[in-house]
């Protein structure tokens, strides 16, 4: 089984290589993230979750699942993405979480006609599962975008 650190990070970098995505940020790169799980480092995730400072997108690692789902495939590793658009208020070109999920999913990797859901991510994955999103409220009824996308690992690595 390959690290799930590695492919979430991974999975990070090809968010950060979509341009219009990370327009959409505020032009910074550093505003797609990686939760790690490292206790008395980082927050527990629902905290972290709850202070993400808008634009920003969180990616972390929601578990991986064993099965032999084809005959090549042994693993699918699941991410969860969580984003907050920053205020629109007088923006001339809102964005708004809906945009921000076609971004995510439909949005071209610098220099290729392809998006996210076209590329193999890491090597010893497959091309991710049809991915999935919900709009979620935080503890202040303040809306925000989480996701899903789950990532085939080819064979047993």
């Amino acid at each position: 089984m390959l690290d799930p650190t590695l492919i979430g990070q991974a999975l990070v970098s090809t968010l950060q290589n979509i341009p219009t995505l990370v327009a959409a940020l505020g032009n910074q790169q550093s505003n797609v993230v990686l939760h790690q799980f490292v206790y008395g480092v980082e927050l527990r995730l629902a905290e972290t979750v709850y202070k993400l400072v808008p634009p920003k997108l969180l990616i972390a690692w929601d578990g991986t699942k064993g099965g032999n789902f084809s005959g090549q495939q042994i693993w699918k590793h699941s991410f969860r993405g969580f984003g907050r658009v920053a205020n629109q208020a007088g923006a001339s070109s809102p964005i708004s979480l809906s945009d921000l999920w076609l971004l995510i999913v439909n949005g071209k990797l610098t220099g290729m006609n392809l998006n996210i859901r076209q590329v193999q991510i890491y090597s010893g994955v497959d091309l991710m599962d049809t991915p999935a999103s919900q709009i979620r409220q935080d503890e202040d009824g303040m809306d925000f975008l989480e996701f899903q996308m789950v990532i085939p690992e080819i064979g047993d690595h």
